[in-house]
């Protein structure tokens, strides 16, 4: 990544210099991939529980994952359509959602309820929590089935094809 900083203005017209890496991410073109040195890991199945990702994830990289499927909540959503990366790429870029969802997605974790009418909270994670990646989380918003599921509009749930 670059060192060097750069002038942005800000809404109320006032300039600031933005830290190094965030003026990467300013200037980066929105269809490169930034997980060169991010490993992401790699699930067993399509489709994880928490328990079976116990020994891949650690307990922070899961509670990471609640807290971004809790944000997508306070906005609405009744599952979170991507990563927040891809999400905030995708924003950045202007792209509108139906093309969004089109897009293939990256390899990052996202976590799904299995049943929406289930509240969110951390107590529910063990029986109510799926662990996909990204492109899989795209795939069941487009109505795909992905690991022997897809997601039920009808009943709000994830179930086995």
């Amino acid at each position: 990544m670059s060192n060097t900083s750069i002038d942005v203005t800000s809404a109320a017209g006032d300039h600031e210099q933005l830290p190094p890496d965030a003026a990467a991410v300013e200037n980066r073109n929105p269809q490169q991939r930034d997980d060169g040195d991010e490993k992401i890991p790699q699930l067993p199945k399509p489709v994880c529980t928490p328990a079976e990702v116990a020994n891949t994830l650690g307990t922070k990289e899961l509670e990471n994952l609640f807290i971004d499927m809790s944000f997508y909540a306070r906005l609405g959503f009744l599952q979170a359509p991507s990563c927040l990366r891809c999400a905030y790429r995708e924003a950045h870029a202007g792209t509108a959602w139906k093309d969004a969802l089109a897009s293939q997605g990256c390899g990052r974790l996202v976590m799904w309820r299995k049943d929406t009418a289930l509240p969110i909270h951390p107590d529910n994670l063990q029986a109510n929590a799926a662990i996909v990646p990204c492109q899989s989380a795209k795939a069941l918003m487009r109505g795909e089935s992905v690991g022997g599921v897809h997601w039920d509009k009808t009943t709000q749930k994830l179930v086995s094809d």
